[in-house]
């Protein structure tokens, strides 16, 4: 289920970069001290976990040291991280990978400003659209800065060869249900990414092979799916 910014040609401009931080690209000595950064985010103690993604990414077509942001304090610290990767084999499509901010410096427009750099280093390269996966917690940050569901099949056949339009579509209305409910402050927000209903997509030919999510909200306030068939 990723999420796609359907429209680089019309990103906002780059927001300022606040007083006490830079924003850099990517340089030597970065594999040692941009991993931490995902391991306080995703709140993992293990952060050779990271070295090994990232040496995965950087690996992969597409992704080049001037792709790949990292925000730090003034004295050298990174606080944020984002990789834009312009995949020759995919000349519309950029991929957004490996976002992450230090807890301690969350909701300080951060992880926004190093997303934009990345989404805008796409658009420069000719890229139409952007994919990204995401943490249930993270949703409504990706909605703000213009994602939205994935909801055309070739699409969603392209991550997941196995992906059920319908399906898709009644876990993504189930989800903004949800999260009306729990951020009622955010239902404009919501609106703006209106999903069509249920009825404009095609019914499965063989019911009883389709899911059924149930999403429930913790106690942190974090999204859990409990899904039965």
């Amino acid at each position: 289920m990723p999420l796609k910014h359907p429209n680089l040609d019309r990103l906002a401009p780059l927001p300022p970069t606040p007083d006490g931080f830079r924003l850099r690209t990517w340089q030597e000595g970065d594999e040692r001290t941009v991993p931490p950064v995902l391991d306080d985010a995703f709140d993992d103690p293990d952060a050779g976990i990271y070295e090994n993604q990232l040496k995965n990414w950087h690996a992969k077509p597409g992704v080049a040291p001037e792709g790949c942001f990292v925000l730090e304090t003034a004295q050298g610290l990174p606080v944020a991280t984002a990789i834009g990767r312009i995949d020759p084999s995919e000349p519309r499509v950029g991929r957004l990978h490996q976002v992450a901010v230090r807890r301690t410096y969350w909701r300080r427009g951060l992880g926004s400003l190093t997303v934009s750099a990345a989404l805008h280093y796409m658009a420069r390269h000719h890229r139409k659209v952007a994919i990204t996966g995401f943490e249930w917690d993270a949703l409504l940050f990706y909605l703000s800065l213009g994602f939205c569901p994935t909801l055309e099949e070739e699409d969603l056949l392209r991550e997941d060869e196995d992906a059920n339009l319908w399906e898709t579509a009644q876990v993504w209305g189930e989800i903004f249900q949800v999260l009306g409910q729990t951020h009622p402050s955010q239902r404009d927000l919501l609106e703006r990414c209106a999903l069509m209903p249920l009825s404009g997509f095609p019914q499965p030919s063989t019911p009883s092979d389709v899911w059924h999510d149930d999403f429930i909200v913790d106690d942190d306030g974090d999204i859990k799916a409990i899904r039965a068939t």
